[in-house]
């Protein structure tokens, strides 16, 4: 797939402007692999069945694999870098542009199979500034 997807971003720049030639399992579908957010969506817009059904699914695609986790982006957290399915998905879109949610940095650390997140730190300055823009 990265093969493919590769080849396509290399060639869309000449003639060919076929919406066709977009490989498909990448780019297209709610669940390709760019825009599929069935692990990072908010417990609260989601029901009991469909949380159980991305940790089901989760799992599986981690023993395919032969991985420990997954970390996934694409599908801004309101609430900041964090985890679901049992630990094993990380969701890391903190939307950081001005566009999105205009959120301050955040980082996922992995040493030694310990995960850390790494925020900046507010100093009263800039909650006085956020304050005076609301």
């Amino acid at each position: 797939m990265d093969k493919e997807v590769s080849l396509w971003m290399k060639c869309s720049g000449e003639d060919s402007n076929d919406e066709t030639d977009i490989p498909f399992i990448a780019t297209r579908g709610y669940d390709s692999v760019v825009w599929c957010g069935l692990y990072s969506q908010d417990p609260a817009e989601r029901t009991h069945r469909s949380l159980m059904l991305s940790s089901v699914v989760a799992e599986q695609k981690l023993k395919t694999v032969g991985a420990k986790g997954m970390v996934v982006g694409h599908t801004p957290q309101i609430r900041g870098v964090n985890c679901k399915c049992d630990g094993k998905v990380w969701c890391v879109d903190v939307g950081m542009s001005y566009g999105v949610l205009y959120s301050r940095p955040e980082v996922l650390d992995i040493v030694n199979d310990r995960p850390r997140v790494l925020k900046k730190q507010r100093d009263s300055c800039d909650e006085l500034e956020v304050l005076d823009y609301l």
